[in-house]
Protein backbone atom coordinates (compact mmCIF):
# COMPACT_ATOMS: atom_id res chain seq x y z
CA UNK A 1 0.00 0.00 0.00
CA UNK A 2 2.98 2.29 0.24
CA UNK A 3 2.26 3.42 3.80
CA UNK A 4 5.16 3.87 6.15
CA UNK A 5 4.90 4.55 9.86
CA UNK A 6 7.58 6.05 12.04
CA UNK A 7 6.52 3.94 15.03
CA UNK A 8 6.32 0.26 15.84
CA UNK A 9 4.01 0.90 18.80
CA UNK A 10 1.45 -1.96 18.94
CA UNK A 11 -1.30 0.56 19.83
CA UNK A 12 -0.56 2.81 16.82
CA UNK A 13 -3.86 3.48 15.02
CA UNK A 14 -5.95 1.67 17.65
CA UNK A 15 -8.80 3.43 19.47
CA UNK A 16 -7.69 3.48 23.10
CA UNK A 17 -8.86 4.55 26.54
CA UNK A 18 -6.39 6.67 28.48
CA UNK A 19 -7.13 6.97 32.18
CA UNK A 20 -5.39 9.79 33.99
CA UNK A 21 -4.57 10.13 37.65
CA UNK A 22 -7.27 12.84 37.81
CA UNK A 23 -10.95 12.52 36.87
CA UNK A 24 -10.43 12.50 33.10
CA UNK A 25 -10.78 9.49 30.83
CA UNK A 26 -9.82 10.09 27.19
CA UNK A 27 -10.85 7.99 24.19
CA UNK A 28 -9.10 8.48 20.88
CA UNK A 29 -6.96 7.08 18.11
CA UNK A 30 -3.51 6.33 19.46
CA UNK A 31 -0.57 7.68 17.55
CA UNK A 32 2.11 6.67 20.01
CA UNK A 33 2.88 5.80 23.61
CA UNK A 34 6.37 6.90 24.54
CA UNK A 35 8.39 7.03 27.76
CA UNK A 36 7.50 10.68 28.33
CA UNK A 37 4.16 11.18 26.52
CA UNK A 38 1.01 9.72 25.01
CA UNK A 39 -0.22 11.22 21.73
CA UNK A 40 -3.85 10.80 20.61
CA UNK A 41 -5.79 12.07 17.60
CA UNK A 42 -9.56 12.55 17.17
CA UNK A 43 -10.43 12.14 20.84
CA UNK A 44 -13.10 12.88 23.42
CA UNK A 45 -13.02 13.17 27.19
CA UNK A 46 -15.20 11.79 29.97
CA UNK A 47 -15.33 13.63 33.30
CA UNK A 48 -17.55 11.99 35.93
CA UNK A 49 -18.61 15.29 37.50
CA UNK A 50 -19.94 16.51 34.13
CA UNK A 51 -21.85 13.39 33.06
CA UNK A 52 -25.10 11.65 33.90
CA UNK A 53 -23.49 8.30 33.03
CA UNK A 54 -20.86 6.33 34.88
CA UNK A 55 -17.43 5.90 33.34
CA UNK A 56 -18.21 2.25 32.57
CA UNK A 57 -21.51 3.13 30.84
CA UNK A 58 -19.83 5.85 28.79
CA UNK A 59 -16.99 3.55 27.71
CA UNK A 60 -19.33 0.65 26.82
CA UNK A 61 -21.42 3.02 24.69
CA UNK A 62 -18.31 4.46 23.03
CA UNK A 63 -17.15 0.90 22.23
CA UNK A 64 -20.56 -0.07 20.81
CA UNK A 65 -21.56 2.98 18.76
CA UNK A 66 -18.52 5.24 18.73
CA UNK A 67 -17.94 8.68 20.18
CA UNK A 68 -17.89 12.26 18.97
CA UNK A 69 -14.26 13.42 18.59
CA UNK A 70 -14.28 16.91 20.10
CA UNK A 71 -10.51 17.39 20.19
CA UNK A 72 -8.30 16.90 17.10
CA UNK A 73 -5.06 16.22 18.99
CA UNK A 74 -4.04 15.51 22.57
CA UNK A 75 -0.62 15.09 24.12
CA UNK A 76 -0.48 13.92 27.73
CA UNK A 77 2.65 13.75 29.84
CA UNK A 78 3.31 10.12 30.79
CA UNK A 79 3.30 10.95 34.51
CA UNK A 80 -0.36 12.07 34.16
CA UNK A 81 -1.38 8.70 32.67
CA UNK A 82 -2.55 5.79 34.79
CA UNK A 83 -3.30 3.36 31.94
CA UNK A 84 -3.66 3.02 28.16
CA UNK A 85 -5.90 0.17 26.97
CA UNK A 86 -7.71 -0.64 23.73
CA UNK A 87 -11.36 0.49 23.77
CA UNK A 88 -12.48 -2.96 22.64
CA UNK A 89 -11.64 -4.25 26.12
CA UNK A 90 -14.63 -2.31 27.44
CA UNK A 91 -17.24 -4.26 25.47
CA UNK A 92 -19.34 -6.94 27.14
Amino acid sequence: MGLFHDTSDPLHGVTVVVETHGEEVWVGRCNRVEEDRVLLFENDCFVAAESERTKEEWLRRAAMVGFHPRHPKLELARDQVKSVRPLIEYTD
